[in-house]
């Protein structure tokens, strides 16, 4: 297994014949902008803050790559994802788009973790004394 994150993506359905393309796995530095945008400013010694307004709205774009169906269509055509467009959207639909990313998010560590717990080496035991 590589230790490098391949640029995998997977199509999730969120509903009326919409779907949103997610990457599949961040990378480190995908995963840092994710914390990073998610905290206020803040000067040496002060406490962190989350930025309400950044909250799951750091995790969805950074994750989302495009969407399609007919909600996302204007005028006979789809109107391509960007972080404005984000912005634009319906407070519901944001809704959807986040719980479909924490959903694939949950998914992925979770069978991360199955994968991981089997490849472990077995413990190793102390031998018995002679």
């Amino acid at each position: 297994m590589s230790n490098f994150v391949k640029p995998e993506t997977e199509r999730l359905e969120i509903g009326g014949g919409d779907y949103i393309v997610v990457k599949k796995r961040l990378n480190v530095r995908e995963a840092r902008r994710v914390m990073a945008r998610q905290m206020k400013p803040m000067a040496i010694g002060e406490r962190p803050q989350l930025d309400y307004e950044q909250v799951g709205l750091a995790q969805v774009s950074v994750y989302l790559l495009e969407w399609g169906g007919p909600g996302f269509t204007e005028n006979g055509k789809t109107v391509p994802y960007t972080e404005a467009a984000l912005d634009d959207l319906d407070p519901d639909v944001f809704a959807r788009l986040f719980k479909a990313v924490q959903g694939h998010i949950e998914n992925e560590e979770r069978a991360e973790k199955n994968s991981a717990s089997e490849t472990a080496s077995p413990a190793i035991s102390p031998s018995a004394a002679i």
